[in-house]
């Protein structure tokens, strides 16, 4: 048990697992938006993507990140009701040399992870993301999402910056923490947070949902090394500024293939 691993134990910050179901509030808001509300209505996924003029990969992210934002917004007021510091939730200690090694360490594993899966799923005869009609194709294949300097910006903002945070808080914060202060196994805890962390992004598609699993262990490690979602949120935020602008932007140059 490291010193961070008893720092999360510690009983004065113990967190109840009654407000486990708000992991999964997100992905049950956007899929009744997406498969309920929007047929309902005279308005499609990609005339509001229009209106907006953003991509429809924007409107879904920011739908994400809306209901996240939400979602924390009641674990912080569960937290005051209960009395409790927002350092139970691993907001907590200062980041390190130490840190920043794990961090670079934790995204050039993401970075080889994502093609190593892609290649397995495939062998497979599986994708990455679930097919679907164009009206509903809010995970392009193309980098057309970044056409103009606004689509670049409100991506930037959206993904690396807003989504990290509210995750890290949710899962690692929230849903690691109570795992960890519940079970014995540490192990059982990290694989407990990869499947609910997977869990939510099964709108995404097979090899995603793979990737989101393998790659979580990345993020509980941090985590339970150093008792802070700090460096977990630079990992996060790094990954997805690689992921989906840099690589995008490149492919988009024919820089790479």
């Amino acid at each position: 048990m490291t010193p961070a691993h008893k720092e999360i134990r510690k009983r004065e910050e113990m967190l109840s697992l009654e407000w486990l179901p708000l992991a999964w509030l997100r992905t049950g808001m956007v899929a009744l938006t997406l498969y309920v509300f929007f047929p309902r209505l005279p308005l499609t996924f990609n005339k509001v993507a229009s209106k907006l003029k953003l991509s429809q990969l924007h409107v879904y992210y920011a739908m994400i990140a809306f209901w996240e934002f939400v979602t924390v917004a009641v674990l912080f007021s569960l937290l005051k009701l209960s009395d409790l510091p927002l350092s139970a939730l691993g907001l907590r200690g200062s980041f390190s040399i130490e840190g920043a090694l794990y961090v670079a360490v934790g995204v050039v594993a993401g970075a080889c992870l994502y093609p190593a899966v892609q290649s397995l799923v495939r062998a497979f005869g599986y994708d990455m993301f679930w097919r679907r009609s164009a009206d509903r194709e809010w995970f392009p294949r193309t980098s057309g999402y970044l056409t103009a300097k606004r689509g670049i910006v409100s991506m930037f903002f959206i993904v690396v910056i807003c989504i990290p945070i509210l995750e890290e808080i949710i899962y690692r914060g929230y849903i690691l923490t109570v795992l960890l202060q519940n079970l014995d196994s540490v192990f059982v805890a990290f694989v407990l947070t990869s499947l609910i962390f997977a869990s939510i992004h099964c709108l995404s598609g097979p090899g995603f949902i793979l990737y989101i699993f393998l790659g979580t262990f990345i993020s509980s490690f941090v985590y339970w090394k150093f008792g802070s979602i700090y460096p977990c949120i630079l990992m996060h935020s790094l990954n997805t500024l690689i992921g989906e602008i840099i690589i995008p932007l490149l492919e988009k140059k024919g820089k790479i293939g």
